[in-house]
């Protein structure tokens, strides 16, 4: 076997050696993009997908949310018509907001995982999948 190979007991598959510097870098960033695009977190990791906007990243919004960003010069059907459409585009912005950032925590976390003790010291303030992939 190779020897930036070692076998994954609970696979029995190849498994990529972690990031030591410049001599495993080439080798190391070939099976990671493999490896990112195979847990389907590359596109993250890429910035082709990039982080939704989300008034709401924390908490799915609700109607009591919604009714102070809609115009209050609305009123009666018009207003709650404009309160329904605000609130279903708020949830579906949220909901891709939580699936951008489950996506962008796999990713970092998979990076992360594959980093030296020495490399992962040096990137650790890093915030971002994107930021993590592009440093070392």
């Amino acid at each position: 076997m190779p020897a930036h190979l070692t076998e994954s007991p609970d696979r029995n598959i190849a498994a990529i050696e972690p990031l030591t510097g410049s001599d495993n870098y080439a080798t190391w960033k070939h099976l990671m993009t493999s490896y990112l695009k195979a847990r389907q977190v590359w596109d993250v990791v890429s910035g082709d997908l990039q982080r939704p906007n989300c008034l709401f990243k924390y908490a799915k919004p609700i109607t009591a949310d919604i009714v102070p960003l809609v115009d209050e010069r609305l009123i009666g059907a018009p207003r709650q018509k404009a309160i329904e459409a605000r609130l279903e585009a708020e949830v579906q912005a949220f909901e891709r907001h939580q699936e951008w950032s489950k996506r962008e925590a796999e990713a970092y976390h998979t990076i992360f995982r594959y980093l030296s003790v020495e490399i992962s010291v040096h990137v650790a303030g890093l915030e971002t999948s994107r930021d993590l992939w592009n440093e070392p």
